[in-house]
Parts: structure tokens; sequence; C-alpha cells
């Protein structure tokens, strides 16, 4: 192995270019043009880090790590690399997120605004989402500009994204589709707040420790991101897919960040399933009664906290907003037998014996195989909601499901059994890993 990494610095060395130059200092080489340099590292265990920062700025343009293994693949990714740095000029594009309650009217004046900016060579670049996806297209833009109809969720998205430009579009300007007053809105905020663009800030924090997150969640397949969080920045970030997980999975996770990071202080982990005391119960995976905690403790030496993934996501959510007392996050497969649940009462996660709290399958009852998918998911949440209404009262229930897009036909079930009084505001939540990593860098700073 060590033959195969001596032998692709070697390769590196001698890849010749006239668009930047090579130099190579301790265990770093350093390709570098007039606007950029990248520095690829070289670690234990065979890892490779590779990393282009723009000299304009310092904002990271391309980051990858992998283990050598294949030197093919390994020679593909040096030709992202390269390209990537050739490409890297001088304009700092700002990436500009525009959003609206579904997108269309945002995504008609977005492309007008495009069509400006290329005409007048202004350095902006403008997408359109509806809102509900904005947790997961926040990460990648520069500033986030709401339309008139949801500024009220301002609040809640400069929460998650804070030390980012969150601006209300003045309704003078939305309604008259007013480009040159959009424009001059941007500029003038981008000057006014020295913001810099291409810096991802995470989601709270004044603490000065590292700590590290992980998320797993269940979709078609289980998938596992994991973030390390310095100073208030994300400073790494990865996604694993996999048809099942086990417990390798998580080790290999942290064997490739204990070689890449220093100075880790906490971990959370949020996993699917039944947590008690650190044990995980899952089975669907490898997890059967797993003392996650003991393991990993006994192996790094960090400070662990394991927690059920829903119970974190609904205390993110929670803490992104000042109206409610009692927030339940309901997260509904598209199997209707497959569900779970988090509840916040006054910011503290209610876990109950043994962590059962929040497991609603064993709920009794069962939705008729010949309802279509939709359908059984909606009598599902319905019926959960119901016993959440009859036990904790909910304020609000923020639902996670790819089958419902309204939460409409929920509610009108839960009047077949709830007065209206009674019924919590619902809402429909796309995305929920932003929200998670929110939940979990709270529960790691509860001791600051």
């Amino acid at each position: 192995m060590e033959q195969m990494m001596q032998e692709f610095r070697n390769q590196i060395l001698n890849i010749t270019s006239d668009q930047y130059t090579v130099t190579e200092a301790d265990d770093r080489i350093y390709l570098t043009t007039a606007y950029a340099e990248a520095c690829i590292r070289f670690h234990e265990m065979n890892i490779v880090e590779f990393q282009i920062t723009r000299k304009a700025d310092d904002a990271v343009v391309f980051y990858l790590h992998f283990q050598l293994n294949d030197d093919s693949h390994a020679l593909y990714l040096l030709e992202q690399l390269r390209e990537s740095l050739i490409h890297t000029g001088p304009v700092s594009e700002k990436r500009i997120l525009m959003s609206c309650s579904s997108a269309l009217t945002t995504s008609f004046f977005s492309e007008k605004l495009n069509q400006t900016a290329e005409l007048l060579n202004l350095p902006f670049k403008f997408s359109a989402v509806s809102s509900d996806l904005i947790p997961e297209a926040g990460n990648a833009c520069d500033m986030i500009l709401l339309a008139p109809q949801i500024a009220h969720r301002k609040r809640e998205f400069s929460r998650l994204f804070p030390g980012k430009p969150v601006l209300e579009i003045p309704g003078i300007l939305f309604g008259a589709y007013d480009v040159q007053g959009i424009m001059e809105l941007i500029s003038r905020n981008l000057s006014e707040t020295g913001f810099s663009p291409g810096t991802e800030a995470a989601h709270i924090l004044n603490s000065s420790r590292k700590i590290m997150a992980i998320t797993t969640r269940i979709d078609s397949r289980f998938k596992i991101s994991w973030r390390v969080f310095h100073h208030g920045k994300i400073i790494r970030s990865e996604m694993v897919v996999k048809e099942k997980i086990d417990y390798h999975d998580f080790e290999d996770i942290l064997d490739t960040v204990s070689v890449l990071e220093d100075d880790i202080d906490s971990v959370v982990i949020s996993v699917p399933g039944v947590v008690h005391d650190g044990t995980v119960i899952l089975d669907r995976s490898g997890l059967h009664e797993y003392d996650m905690k003991g393991r990993l403790s006994q192996k790094y030496p960090y400070r662990f906290i394991i927690t059920n993934n829903a119970n974190t996501t609904a205390l993110g959510l929670y803490h992104l907003q000042n109206d409610y007392h009692t927030v339940i996050y309901h997260s509904q497969l598209r199997e209707a037998d497959r569900a779970g649940q988090g509840i916040v009462i006054d910011g503290r996660i209610v876990t109950g014996k043994k962590g059962i709290a929040g497991e609603v399958n064993y709920l009794p009852g069962n939705t008729d195989p010949s309802l279509s998918l939709r359908e059984r998911a909606e009598r599902a949440v319905a019926r959960a909601i119901i016993a959440d209404i009859a036990i904790v009262g909910p304020d609000a229930v923020y639902i996670r499901c790819e089958l419902l897009h309204s939460p409409d036909r929920v509610r009108e079930l839960i009047l077949e059994s709830v007065s209206e009084e009674y019924i919590p505001d619902l809402f429909i939540i796309d995305h929920a890993t932003e929200y998670m990593y929110y939940g979990a860098q709270m529960l790691a700073s509860a001791r600051d």
C-alpha cells in the first residue's frame, strides 16, 4: 500500500502543465495558478485529501478525500481536481437562492435575473426552490431571498444558516418583477454585511469545541452523513449510502476522521430505532441491542452522545421557532407500518421508558391493503397524531413523508375523531437532515 501511495505521488509530480506550477513541501503537493491553489495531502491508512482554495476570498471551491486502493480511480479524481483548478477564475460568483411557496413565481423571476446578470456581466447566479427545500439547498448558496408570502419564515432560515444573508423581497419589488431593484438589494446587503461568499456556516454555535455529528436516516436505502463543526463552521462533510448498515460503518467513518482531524471533543450519532443509554435496537440492520456508546467509547477518545434521529430532528425544529411549546416530528416511510416520532416539550426530548417514546409502529390498527400507498400513509400519520393529541396535545407536528405534499387530507382524517380546536398546526417538510444537524449540535453544546 505504501508503494501505491508513493507511485501516486510521483504521478502527480510528473504531470506537467503550463497552466499551473507544482511544488512539494513535507507531506503536501501544491498546484498553483494565478487565482487558486490546490493542496494534496497524504495521510495514514492511505487516505488522500484534495482541496482547492480560491485566493480572492479563501473560499474552498473543491474538497474530497478518499482511501487510495485503486490507481485508475485515483487518477480520475486527480483529473477532476486539475480541471476544477484550471477553471477557477478571479471572479467570485455569488449564488442567490430565491424561494416562494411552490417556486413557480420565483423560477420565472430567477430566469429574468440571470438574463440581466449575464447581460451586465454581474457575478450573480440565481436559482429557485420551494420553501420546504431551503434546508437542503441553503448550504450551496451565498444568499437567500424570500418572497413576501413566506417572509414569516425568515427567523427560521436565519437561525438555520447564521452568517448567511436571508432577505425578504419587498412586495413592491416582487409584484413588479423589478430586476434592477433586486440587484440593488443584493449589492447593498452584501456590502453592508461584509459577507464572504463560499463560506458554509454551521447552524448555531459560539462553541470553540470541535463537534462531529453523524446522522442516519432511511429512505429506500440507509444514508449515513456526517459533518465536523469547528468555531461555527462546517469543515468536513461526507455521505455514505448503503442497502444495510452495521456497526462497522460507524467505525469506518470514525477511523477516517480520527486520521484527518485532531481535537474532536464530542461525537453525536443519530440513528433510527430505539435508543437507551447508548444501546441501539434497529432490527432492520445489524444493530440489535448493540451497545454503540460502550463499544465506541472503548475504541475512540471522544465523548459520545447516541440518540434517536427523530428526537434529534424534533429538537432542531423546536429551537428554530419561538411559537410552540410542544413540537413533534413525524417521519413516515412509504410502508404504512414504518414510522417514528420525536417529541420535544419545552426544549426537552421525551424519550419514555428505555427510549420507547415515539415508536408509533406499536400503535394498534392496520390500514386497508387495498388502499393506495398515499392513502395508507395519510391514515397512518393521522392515527399517530390522534394518539399524540390525546396524550401530549402538541402545538405543532412536522411531517416528513415522500408520498405527502400537503397536510390537508391528514387534517380531514383527524377531524373525524378530534375537534378542530385540539388539532395542532401541521406542516410538511421534505428534508430533515439540516434540522437533525441543528439538534445534534444543541445536544453536543448542552454543557457549554
